[in-house]
């Protein structure tokens, strides 16, 4: 559970870590506003997205969160034409 308050296997920190650090990213959401979704501090989210920064050094890596910036833009730009709301 990615907004379990406890601690948990390391697999489900990174993904939420991930989690935090798109809100944050691609979604322009504050450090306050993805911890109070997350059940975390602010510098909880801070802490994760620096991680997830230093892990994108790694080229595979790097390649994934971008794919799924772009599959998030996406949705995104989906959402506005279809509400009237688009860009231009």
């Amino acid at each position: 559970m990615l907004t379990h308050p406890s601690r948990c296997r390391r697999n489900t920190a990174q993904a939420r870590q991930l989690a935090m650090y798109l809100i944050h990213v691609s979604l322009g959401r504050s450090l306050t506003e993805v911890g109070r979704v997350f059940g975390r501090d602010r510098t909880t989210v801070s802490y994760a997205c620096a991680l997830i920064e230093d892990g994108r050094d790694d080229a595979r890596f790097d390649a994934a969160v971008d794919q799924l910036e772009r599959q998030i833009e996406a949705s995104l730009l989906q959402g506005d034409e279809g509400t009237g709301h688009g860009a231009g």
